[in-house]
């Protein structure tokens, strides 16, 4: 029934151009096989992308409901251990969650440090991608 829609939605882009051109072979050879109309080539790029979306959260829904079904509640169960810096170094403070638990966790300044260099790089890549595209579209 996934496929069904992605298969409905690239036909009914397909006659969309069809009707806009009138030729099969200018449909085929310019939209389906070629570089031609951009717009409806982007649209159908977005159509796939939002497909995928929706279709990998129904699947994980349907596994989660299996999962359930048949006594196994954890989907995502690893032995993978988790990798620890070396160079981490912390005092000992008390836990946000337990105030009698002492854990290692990064001080307020390095936190701090941490998010407006996680801004300021974000801001960078969003400003390349944005001068990428524009230079596509030229």
């Amino acid at each position: 029934k996934y496929t069904m829609g992605l298969i409905a939605a690239t036909c009914g882009i397909t006659m969309l151009v069809l009707v806009e051109t009138g030729s099969i072979h200018e449909t085929l050879h310019g939209f389906l096989l070629g570089s031609r109309f951009h717009y409806h080539r982007m649209a159908q790029a977005v159509v796939t992308v939002l497909w995928f979306q929706l279709f990998v959260c129904q699947l994980r829904q349907r596994i989660n409901w299996y999962m359930n079904q048949w006594g196994d509640d954890v989907a995502d169960t690893s032995d993978v251990k988790k990798l620890e810096n070396e160079r981490f170094s912390a005092p000992a403070m008390p836990s946000e969650v337990d105030a009698s638990v002492l854990s290692y966790e990064a001080t307020i300044s390095q936190r701090r440090r941490g998010a407006v260099k996680s801004a300021v790089l974000t801001l960078v890549f969003i400003l390349f991608t944005l001068g990428c595209v524009a230079g596509i579209f030229r």
